[in-house]
């Protein structure tokens, strides 16, 4: 669980520099959104973005902390301010419970690696990442990850 929160740091302090990609749709509406939250502008009410504004407001606050950050790593990762906390309460709860340790691992490392790995694929992939395309689409996957992890501890408890 560490390696997702140190890595992305690291990473984004360290100013690396990639192309965007090109799929510049989800590119366009975090810079612009984070453009407009840093004038004041509230998402829903100033703007329309397509999704939620958790996303747009995590991508604007990573960027505060670290403003040279390769933009679209930092909207991917961004995320995990969110995620990496509300996996850490899983695995507690899983360790509470005494469930198998390799079920476990295997969850924990299938979390990190969708976390960490900055895919960067083709619009036929259902986990894009910073080619700029659908990054609130992988946000909501590692969103769904979580969810699904607790109900597979879950149900283990229970059967």
């Amino acid at each position: 669980m560490a390696l997702c929160v140190l890595f992305p740091i690291t990473i984004l302090s360290a100013h690396v520099k990639i192309p965007i990609g090109a799929f510049y749709w989800d590119s366009y509406l975090y810079l612009d959104a984070q453009n407009r939250i840093a004038n004041g502008q509230i998402p829903h009410i100033d703007f329309f973005p397509p999704v939620g504004a958790l996303g747009y407001y995590l991508f604007y606050w990573v960027r505060l902390v670290v403003p040279d950050s390769q933009p679209m790593l930092a909207a991917s990762w961004s995320i995990a301010l969110v995620t990496v906390p509300l996996m850490a309460l899983v695995l507690w709860d899983a360790a509470k419970q005494n469930t198998n340790k390799i079920a476990v691992l295997l969850v924990v490392m299938g979390f990190a690696f969708f976390t960490i790995v900055p895919f960067n694929t083709t619009e036929y992939s259902s986990f894009p990442a910073f080619d700029g395309f659908a990054i609130y689409n992988r946000h909501g996957s590692q969103l769904i990850y979580i969810g699904q992890a607790q109900r597979l501890f879950l149900c283990a408890q229970l059967g």
